[in-house]
This record gives structure tokens, C-alpha cells and sequence, in this order.
């Protein structure tokens, strides 16, 4: 509960803006990205990085292409 009373108060400081102390709002900003890891809110808190590779591998072992092998860098024509 208290690491989750933080989030809130972290993301509340956050969404008012630098204003005049961009020190404080940079900080809110990266304690609520530490925090929405440890409460396993961010998509890399939620997903096992061994079993990404795997997935990976097996689609290459298919011969399946990646699904952003297909995609374009922005500013390409």
C-alpha cells in the first residue's frame, strides 16, 4: 500500500508540470517510472526476459520474419 500511495503522488506531481522547479517535477517523473516497475506496471516488470528470447528464437527457427521486420524509420520514403 505505501509503495502504491507513492505512485499516486508521484504521478499526480508529474502531471502538474515542470512549472518553475523542473528539478522536482524530473524527479516525481523518474521516482514514478522506478515505481510503476516495482509495482509491476511497466510492460518490462510484466514480461520474463528468457522467455521473450525464446519466443524470438522459435519464430526465427520457423522462419517467420519479426512483426517489425516490415516497418518503415520514420522520415523513410
Amino acid at each position: 500500500m505505501p509503495l502504491l500511495n507513492s505512485f499516486i503522488q508521484a504521478t499526480l506531481v508529474a502531471r502538474s508540470g515542470p512549472g518553475k522547479n523542473i528539478e522536482g517535477w524530473q524527479m516525481a517523473v523518474k521516482i514514478q517510472a522506478m515505481l510503476a516497475t516495482r509495482l509491476r506496471l511497466a510492460p518490462q516488470a510484466r514480461t520474463d526476459p528468457q522467455k521473450v528470447a525464446r519466443q524470438a528464437a522459435r519464430q526465427a527457427d520457423q522462419g517467420r520474419k519479426p512483426p517489425w521486420a516490415g516497418m518503415r524509420n520514420p522520415g523513410e520514403e
